[in-house]
């Protein structure tokens, strides 16, 4: 396989965790930038759900308006940030997308929730974003490589300690749902990032919202991430990243093969893997390079 000319100059934990479990999936998305046409309603719902908070923080925490005027900002941000997109999903909806933020209001009411927005210097620490050198140089450029994140909301845990904070919607909550994020390497980095803009956090809570066909659910997961772990999660960052490199110097981008093809419905690439004139189905992709500066994990 011929190598790109290229080698992505900023990395991030979709990047590093995609490439781990396949490499040649990683090629394809993030060498070649080939993805299926149009927009997910996945991340489409989420990225709405995820300005339409960030709104509401702001009316309410910052601006100082009373719940339900803060409510009418935020929908109206939630509106524009949908746009004209028509899906066909059966529960994932502009409407309902209205009706997650109302109920994780009406879940988390603002004037007692235990959980609020770091606000410091009138500044208020919603949708945290960075991008930081790493100590691995870029192999056609020679400049460090960058980690980059983005997380919800730097937040403060009842009055005292720091906090990551990251909504996830889901289709469902059950008794498991919690135990994915004990070692979740995107909050880990979440953490190193935001200690390197001084912010030392004691722990990372992740809400989730499931999106129902009657109504909504909602859980609250508090993990740690002690300094070990932290240190743990760098130093195997830099060894895939310079497993990436050495890949990428190689130029054969080895396949799971694996469980990897068929997990959350099946790898968009499953037709070029499954065919022995792979070629043939590119017509079926089209070719939009990631900018992890300016997306939403």
């Amino acid at each position: 396989m011929d190598n790109p000319s290229s080698f992505p100059a900023v990395i991030d934990s979709s990047m590093r965790s995609q490439f781990v479990a396949c490499p040649h999936s990683f090629f394809r998305r993030y060498m070649q930038g080939l993805q299926r046409p149009g927009t997910s309603v996945h991340l489409h719902f989420g990225s709405c759900f995820a300005d339409g908070i960030a709104a509401f923080r702001r009316a309410f925490y910052l601006d100082r308006h009373p719940t339900d005027i803060a409510l009418g900002i935020a929908a109206a941000e939630i509106i524009r940030r949908w746009g004209t997109a028509e899906f066909t999903h059966p529960t994932k909806s502009l409407e309902t997308c209205l009706g997650a933020l109302e109920a994780y209001v009406a879940h988390y009411p603002p004037a007692t929730d235990h959980l609020k927005p770091l606000i410091q210097d009138d500044t208020i620490h919603t949708e945290f974003n960075f991008g930081l050198p790493l100590p691995i140089r870029h192999p056609v450029t020679d400049e460090p490589l960058l980690y980059a994140g983005r997380f919800d909301m730097l937040g403060v845990l009842h009055g005292t300690g720091k906090a990551i904070v990251d909504e996830k919607t889901t289709s469902q909550l059950g008794d498991t749902w919690g135990n994915q994020w004990r070692l979740r390497a995107q909050f880990t980095g979440y953490a190193w990032g935001a200690a390197e803009f001084g912010h030392a956090v004691d722990c990372v809570v992740v809400r989730g919202i499931s999106i129902l066909k009657r109504g909504f659910g909602h859980a609250e997961v508090i993990e740690q991430r002690p300094q070990w772990m932290i240190a743990e999660w760098k130093d195997q960052l830099l060894r895939d990243i310079r497993r990436m490199i050495a890949t990428w110097k190689d130029g054969h981008w080895d396949k799971s093969l694996d469980s990897a093809c068929s997990s959350y419905g099946g790898c968009t690439f499953l037709d070029l893997c499954t065919s022995e004139h792979p070629d043939r189905w590119m017509g079926d992709y089209e070719v939009s390079h990631y900018d992890p500066l300016g997306s939403v994990e």
